[in-house]
């Protein structure tokens, strides 16, 4: 590959083209603020190219402001999107979420562009779970929701998941179990998904009985009233298994039903690892449980 030409050359040239009052250089200052958009555009690339990346961003930044005088909002919100990607691989967080937001504000008030707000308000949950601000991260998530949901789609599924992953971490489990649980009812309304339905009824059915072990046979009968394939599934075994080892939690071999029934599910289906943090978490409320003493009175 030849060498590529240095991003300093074109910065400088559209910088001098933006303040530029010689005739010369265009009939008038919006043709000129064109032009310099194209260099600032190769030099913000070249400086990407380079893995130059917050001089990258600065570069889409000043090509923002330019877009804005020309009045071009798609093209100024496409820039600040530029900017804030760069300014996180620069890990100029908090720079990245000003441009961000900025973004997405001129996609949802000027264009309705709702699917680019929730990809950017999906970004800044990442960001803030990343951070360890989970109840931030929540927020950030549900509002990306909220903009899918305008138009539907695949991307509205995987935000849900994303919540209630978030949710069980922090032990809300109710909510959780009912993004599940919409899920599975979602998944039954579509041949291409319909498949998913089971898994989606055993992590809300888990969710529920951690919030409350004692709800947890009348939710199953639910969703077998809603999937008949669910009453005969490996699933249904497992949650069966969970309400069986809680009502006979003194039993010595209580915690054995739980565990056979993980051991055949498994060999049925593979667990993720986020079924298995979520399993990990019933067994340990089970062994609580059985070590709790007997009231004799």
């Amino acid at each position: 590959m030849s060498r590529l030409a240095d991003p300093e050359i074109f910065l400088e040239e559209a910088r001098q083209l933006r303040i530029s009052k010689c005739p010369g250089l265009g009939d008038s200052k919006d043709e000129r603020r064109e032009q310099a958009i194209k260099l600032y555009i190769k030099a913000g690339n070249l400086f990407m190219a380079t893995y130059r990346f917050e001089e990258a961003a600065q570069v889409f930044l000043e090509g923002s402001e330019l877009h804005e005088m020309l009045k071009d909002r798609f093209q100024q919100a496409d820039s600040l999107r530029k900017a804030a990607d760069n300014f996180v691989k620069a890990q100029e967080l908090e720079k990245a979420k000003r441009a961000y937001l900025e973004a997405a504000q001129i996609w949802i008030e000027d264009y309705g562009n709702f699917q680019k707000a929730g990809q950017i308000h999906e970004i800044l949950g990442h960001l803030a779970k990343e951070e360890g601000e989970k109840e931030k991260a929540l927020k950030m998530y549900k509002d990306a929701l909220r903009f899918y949901q305008v138009e539907g789609g695949y991307k509205a599924d995987n935000c849900k998941l994303k919540i209630a992953e978030l949710q069980v971490e922090e032990k809300q489990y109710v909510e959780a179990g009912t993004f599940y649980e919409i899920l599975g009812k979602e998944s039954l309304d579509s041949p291409l998904r319909r498949f998913s339905a089971r898994k989606y009824f055993l992590q809300a059915g888990l969710c529920f009985f951690l919030a409350d072990p004692s709800s947890l046979t009348g939710i199953v009968d639910t969703y077998k009233a809603l999937d008949h394939s669910l009453a005969s599934s490996a699933e249904a075994a497992l949650l069966n298994a969970c309400v069986q080892s809680w009502e006979e939690s003194w039993e010595e071999s209580s915690l054995e039903i739980f565990q056979t029934a993980i051991e055949e599910h498994s060999q049925v289906h593979t667990l993720d690892n986020f079924q298995v943090a979520l399993l990990l978490s019933v067994k340990l409320m089970l062994e609580a449980r059985e070590e709790e003493p007997i009231d004799l009175r």
